[in-house]
């Protein structure tokens, strides 16, 4: 769509581009005056290329540490001052902890609804559950750590579980991704990091499912022809290798030329990966951004 010469978004599609929930950039618009898209007869927003800017602007304020509501000053102004600007991220690390120690899900729910309806959820995970978890694991050795450890596992799973459901149900019947964790021990469920890598799919649009563990070669060549999947995301853990990854794909490999997708940190240890294999590289958020951005058989 346009206004004039100028092509505009939707909210969805920019969304989709930045990695920022539709919830969430209505939240900054409204609550804290930051961005100014236009608006059709019907009420619906349309965003320029600026505004795409200043939302990647925000970002790079966020990563800074700087919360949300100090941020309007700073793009504002041509010189922004910061030197009084301290990470807030602590202070919910912090409060995060505490929550986890006393065994009240109910406060992590509550500080996790209030951050993810001001943060992308990338954002959420990276600066406060990333290092609450950090956290939590240098105090090991304290047995009601390894309790608050759990108390927090246990509640992610069940937020991001619930996001995921939600954006499956968005998605109705598109072709969606199906992301496989490997390296699971036998009779495990999947781990918190391909959960959090569903989730970040979802909120970016990207329809998905997640699977406990890789299926049989046979089982996964036929996933993988179906016309309701995309494609194939295989989360690869540090220790594996190619002879590791080449055994357990078997010739499926082979079969699924465009339609086989690897990442995780095991794209740093893997050295050649196997025929047909194609590898995208970075963190959870540059992955779903690829994904989002085209990236794609």
């Amino acid at each position: 769509m346009s206004a004039g010469a100028e092509p505009l978004l939707s909210i969805s599609a920019v969304g989709a581009l930045t990695g920022v929930n539709p919830v969430t950039l209505r939240a900054w618009e409204r609550r804290y005056g930051l961005l100014r898209p236009h608006r059709t007869e019907q009420g619906h927003r349309l965003f320029s290329d600026a505004e795409v800017q200043r939302i990647r602007q925000i970002l790079r304020w966020l990563d800074k540490g700087v919360a949300i509501s100090r941020v309007r000053p700073l793009l504002d102004s041509t010189q922004p001052d910061i030197s009084d600007i301290a990470p807030d991220w602590a202070e919910a690390v912090e409060s995060g902890r505490q929550a986890a120690l006393a065994l009240a899900p109910h406060r992590l729910e509550q500080q996790f609804n209030r951050m993810t309806g001001d943060y992308p959820l990338a954002r959420v995970l990276s600066h406060w559950l990333a290092p609450l978890q950090r956290t939590l694991k240098d105090q090991a050795a304290l047995p009601e750590a390894q309790v608050a450890a759990g108390v927090l596992d246990t509640f992610m799973r069940a937020k991001l579980g619930t996001r995921l459901l939600a954006a499956q149900r968005r998605a109705g019947r598109a072709p969606r991704w199906v992301i496989v964790p490997l390296g699971q021990g036998k009779g495990q469920g999947p781990g918190l990091a391909p959960l959090m890598l569903a989730a970040l799919c979802g909120e970016a649009d990207q329809p998905c499912v997640l699977l406990p563990q890789l299926p049989p070669p046979d089982a996964l060549r036929a996933l993988g022809q179906r016309a309701d999947v995309r494609g194939l995301l295989l989360m690869l853990p540090a220790d594996i290798t190619a002879t590791m990854l080449r055994r357990a794909l078997g010739s499926a490999a082979r079969h699924l030329q465009g339609r086989l997708w690897g990442c995780g940190e095991g794209l740093l240890t893997l050295g050649t990966a196997p025929e047909g294999l194609r590898a995208l590289h970075g963190d959870m958020e540059t992955v779903v951004q690829s994904l989002a951005e085209g990236d794609r058989p």
